[in-house]
């Protein structure tokens, strides 16, 4: 049985086999590859205090844009849209 990535070669029409496409593919896993080295150099609290800046400007947001007396039942309705 051939690995998952030999599958999916084989899986690809052969008109998807070109230079153009091989050159984007290529250009993707370089910016993959970057995005991973950059990630990799990043420590656990660097990655904390990113997300608690994003969770933070989310809040401010959100409260910007719903009037307190109806904010319970907005951030009940985004919970339930989330996990719809």
């Amino acid at each position: 049985m051939p690995s998952p990535q030999v599958s999916r070669l084989l899986a690809l029409p052969l008109s998807s086999l070109t230079a153009e496409r091989v050159d984007a593919v290529g250009k993707e896993r370089d910016a993959a590859l970057v995005a991973l080295a950059t990630l990799e150099a990043r420590t656990a609290v660097d990655l904390w205090l990113d997300d608690l800046a994003v969770r933070w400007f989310l809040v401010k947001s959100f409260r910007s844009c719903v009037p307190p007396e109806r904010m319970c039942a907005a951030f009940t309705s985004l919970l339930i849209e989330e996990h719809s």
